[in-house]
């Protein structure tokens, strides 16, 4: 036809050769595309009305493209690429190209044969960012099972190219031909998909923790109809979260009309190393103790724990473990490696493996502690008490200060007024600013706060004060940390009947919470909801007293008394004794002329004796 532009280009500039019959595709092998403004032929090969033409694609799934004729420049995916002749080019979502994108116009993208094995095993090609670590081993397909990642060979009966490069590291000069054995059971659809979903649909689903998930399809309706992950709900033409993540809890799927497209999500296949063996995430009851040093996936021996860092698949964001300062929530990443003896692969291709030493350096800035209180800036303390400078008069300008509490401490905010979208106090990683507070009143601390001025003077500004529960006997109930956490399934009395000094469950009752969130349950559901708190202990304190009688015999006589422990900052102590700018102290002199006292310090606290005289 005469809109053909292509036919009879002159020499140079390229590939200048028509599909072959071996790249052309066949209907069978067509691939659901969408075309826009493009010179269609067939079905399988596209390009753009010369001059100022725009070619717009739209693939349902990853897809193989070869260009003809000139190079190629355009956008693959919302990205801007070019693409040499002859290359071929994976396209995971969308292609857009004009006719001035080829230096000579009229240049052509042909859809290549999708891959499959013997066994009807089809096989796609992966996208960019769904590429794996460069030294992550990988089967060839003929060997792949459904959902796994395999790798292109020149030997194998599976139609996969190895020149398809689609894997390219950056800091090497290797590139990999990686595709993906379509899933058989190991994924999740919208109801009816790929077909249209129905109106007023609900269903939930849930996976072992920790199981990574891959996004493969996302069009849903934009009112009405939700896909919820991870908490946060999903809707519209595109999937605008992470392409692949870990499932912490359950998912749910709810429509209000009918639409087409719905949603697909798969089980990634477990990664492994060049030693062929899968690595699987532990479950919370597998932990290794955080203190315990685990060597690198790609050293571990079989059946061995190791660390994820990336390397060989292994991801950093499982969380599943706590790390050797045991913060909230779980941040470490760790990995079973499957026993069994390992692969022996025979490769042409070398394997350079590069360590990094990175060096952190720490800035001290001289914190102070204060009770409970650990701060640093110009804050000020009163007691229980943190508050914004100068309070309750006019903080000033420019000020800035972080301050923190020990694990699960509850605070209250007692005052709040501070210059709108100006000053800001950031609490649990949300910033608070205004008039008055309109968060929580009170609520579980789970990280730094932090306090910054603008450079103008300001407000009266806030203060935020610790809170500690107690039952009708007095004794102060305090959440304890994950080292002191019992086991899952240990059953523990409620705060009210706890004994002094005993573990108890939170329930509500006694002022307690019920979202400390600092132990696991009895199912070690990830994260951690459980609320464990140990009553402060009362002890017994002794005092002689000498009274003189008419008939000059001396009586002795013993009073009782029973005092609670006090927690102020690192220290649990009783009796009279102080604590002060983070230091135990002795008796005020002339308080008392006998006294006995008692601290007690955190496992593996350091202490240094400042002053001691007799």
């Amino acid at each position: 036809g005469s809109d053909h532009e292509h036919d009879g280009i002159a020499s140079g500039g390229g590939d200048q050769s028509l599909p072959s019959s071996d790249d052309s595709v066949t209907p069978q092998d067509t691939r659901p595309v969408v075309s826009s403004g493009c010179l269609d032929y067939g079905g399988t090969c596209f390009s753009a009305h010369s001059g100022y033409g725009h070619c717009h694609l739209d693939f349902s799934t990853n897809t193989i493209l070869k260009v003809y004729d000139t190079r190629l420049r355009g956008a693959i995916d919302g990205r801007f690429e070019r693409v040499e002749a002859g290359q071929l080019v994976v396209v995971q979502s969308t292609l857009s190209f004009d006719g001035f994108g080829f230096y000579r116009f009229g240049g052509m993208v042909c859809i290549v044969p999708r891959a499959s094995c013997p066994d009807g095993l089809p096989l796609t090609p992966v996208a960019l960012s769904e590429c794996p670590s460069e030294d992550m081993f990988l089967k060839g397909c003929d060997l792949a099972q459904p959902g796994e990642l395999c790798e292109a060979t020149a030997t194998g009966v599976c139609k996969t190219r190895t020149d398809l490069g689609n894997c390219d590291f950056s800091d090497s000069d290797m590139s990999r031909g990686v595709y993906r054995a379509l899933p058989d059971g190991a994924c999740l659809s919208s109801p009816n998909y790929p077909d249209a979903y129905g109106a007023r649909e609900i269903c939930f689903a849930t996976l072992p923790d920790f199981t990574v998930v891959r996004v493969n399809k996302f069009a849903t309706g934009t009112d009405g109809d939700f896909l919820t992950v991870n908490g946060k709900r999903y809707s519209g033409p595109q999937w605008l979260g992470p392409r692949s993540f870990v499932l912490h809890s359950k998912l749910s799927w709810r429509s209000e009309g009918q639409a087409g497209g719905g949603w697909e999500l798969c089980v990634e296949d477990l990664p492994s190393c060049i030693d062929g063996l899968e690595l699987r995430p532990v479950s919370v009851l597998d932990c290794p103790p955080g203190t315990e040093s685990l060597p690198n996936c790609r050293s571990a021996a079989p059946g061995e724990l190791c660390e994820g860092d990336g390397t060989c698949g292994t991801r950093t964001d499982i969380d599943n473990c706590y790390d050797s300062s045991y913060s909230y929530p779980p941040r470490r990443d760790v990995y079973k490696k499957f026993l069994g003896s390992t692969r022996t692969t025979t490769t042409s291709r070398s394997f350079t493996f590069t360590s990094t030493t990175l060096t952190t350096v720490t800035a001290t800035y001289g914190d102070v502690v204060d009770g409970w209180w650990r701060y640093w800036g110009p804050c000020q303390v009163n007691g229980a008490c943190l508050s914004s400078p100068n309070y309750p008069n006019a903080y000033g300008a420019n000020e800035i200060c972080v301050a923190s509490l020990p694990d699960f401490s509850v605070v209250r905010v007692s005052a709040f007024t501070t210059e709108t979208y100006k000053d800001f106090l950031t609490v649990n990683g949300k910033w608070y600013s205004g008039p008055q507070w309109l968060g929580p009143k009170s609520f579980v601390l789970q990280s730094n706060l932090s306090w910054r001025s603008d450079d103008q003077h300001g407000y009266s500004g806030w203060e935020l004060c610790v809170e500690l529960p107690s039952c009708s006997d007095g004794l102060e109930l305090r959440p304890v940390s994950v080292l002191d956490c019992p086991p899952g399934t240990e059953s523990l009395p409620n705060c009210h009947s706890a004994a002094p000094g005993e573990l108890c469950e939170g329930d509500g009752t006694c002022g307690t919470r019920t979202d400390i969130d600092n132990c696991y349950d009895s199912s070690y559901s990830h994260p951690p909801a459980r609320d464990v708190y140990v009553k402060s202990e009362g002890v017994v304190a002794t005092s002689t007293t000498k009274t003189a009688s008419t008939t000059l015999t001396t009586t002795s006589t013993v009073s009782t008394t029973t005092l609670a422990w006090k927690r102020e900052g690192p220290w649990n102590h009783v009796g009279p004794c102080a604590v002060r700018d983070g230091c135990a102290l002795s008796p005020a002199i002339g308080e008392t002329v006998e006294a006995e006292c008692s601290f007690v310090l955190p496992r593996g606290s350091t202490i240094k004796a400042a002053w001691l005289a007799g």
